[in-house]
C-alpha cells in the first residue's frame, strides 16, 4: 500500500464517473491485488475527512484518526465507496507533510493495513453480489474504461512496432 495522487489523464478516460474524488492533490491509498469478478486489481481509495457517521455508511469506510477540518459527527477515513480500479501509469507521487498528525496517521495505517483490505474487500465482494450504495462509483464502468484504454494501447503500440519493422 502507498498514498499517491491521481493522473489528470484518469480522469479524462474516467469522465463520465460523477462519483468520483477529483479535487486536485487528494491523497489516495492504492490498495493492491483485491479480488473482483475473479480478477486481482489494484483499487485506489480516497481520503475523505467528512464521512457521514450513521448506521447505513457502517462497512463503507475505515476511519482514521480525526483531523481539525473532520466536522461533528462526520469521520476521517477511507471511502469504500469512492474507490476505483487503478494501474501504476496514472498514479503520481504525493509528498506527505511530516508533521506529528501525520505520522500518526501512517503509523495508524501500518498497523492497521490487514483490517484496511480486509473492509476493502468485503466492499467489492458485496458490490460484486449486487449490493448498489448512494454516491457509490460504478466499479464495472470503469474497469471497461480502464480495460479500453489499456487495449487502446496494445493496438498503439503494435502498430507503431509494425511500422517500424516495415520502414527497416
Amino acid at each position: 500500500m502507498k498514498v499517491v495522487t491521481i493522473k489528470k489523464k484518469l480522469y479524462e478516460i474516467f469522465y463520465f464517473e460523477k462519483e468520483l474524488m477529483s479535487k486536485e492533490d487528494r491523497p489516495f491509498l492504492i490498495i493492491l491485488s483485491l479480488k473482483y469478478k475473479g480478477q486481482k486489481y489494484s483499487f485506489a481509495v480516497p481520503f475523505r475527512s467528512n464521512i457521514q457517521v450513521n448506521l447505513t455508511t457502517k462497512g463503507l469506510y475505515f476511519s482514521l484518526p480525526k483531523r481539525t477540518t473532520t466536522k461533528e459527527n462526520h469521520a476521517h477515513g477511507l471511502h469504500y465507496i469512492k474507490m476505483f480500479p487503478i494501474i501504476k501509469k496514472f498514479q503520481d507521487k504525493l509528498i506527505v507533510p511530516t508533521d506529528a498528525y501525520n505520522k500518526i496517521l501512517h503509523a495508524f495505517i501500518k498497523k492497521n493495513t490487514k483490517k484496511i483490505v480486509q473492509g476493502a474487500q468485503e466492499y467489492l465482494k458485496r458490490y460484486e453480489n449486487g449490493a448498489r450504495f448512494a454516491f457509490c462509483t460504478d466499479i464495472d464502468k470503469l474497469l471497461t474504461a480502464l480495460n479500453n484504454f489499456q487495449a487502446i494501447q496494445q493496438i498503439t503500440e503494435t502498430q507503431k512496432q509494425v511500422a517500424a519493422t516495415q520502414n527497416d
